[in-house]
């Protein structure tokens, strides 16, 4: 449910940014997949999840975090200047 959630804001997009705050702790879930789709979320924010940045850095220079989460990371990262992921 939680990855469904997480898949769900992103596509909700800036308008879901309340949800920025679990986001970010959800970066830190022992469940790699969960924190991929909280990476991929975040990335549907936009600029509204500029306060994840230095989260978002953590996970993308984290070689033990799984490729495809820190390619979710570098994804969010990239789409911090827009309205929308």
């Amino acid at each position: 449910l939680k990855r469904q959630a997480a898949a769900g804001i992103r596509n909700i997009g800036p308008q879901a940014q309340k949800a920025l705050p679990t986001l970010r702790a959800t970066l830190q879930d022992p469940d790699p997949e969960l924190r991929g789709f909280a990476a991929l979320a975040l990335g549907g924010l936009g600029k509204t999840a500029e306060p994840a940045l230095p989260d978002l850095v953590t996970m993308l220079l984290n070689t033990k975090e799984q490729r495809e989460n820190r390619a979710e990371a570098a994804a969010a990262i990239g789409s911090l200047g827009t309205g929308a992921g």
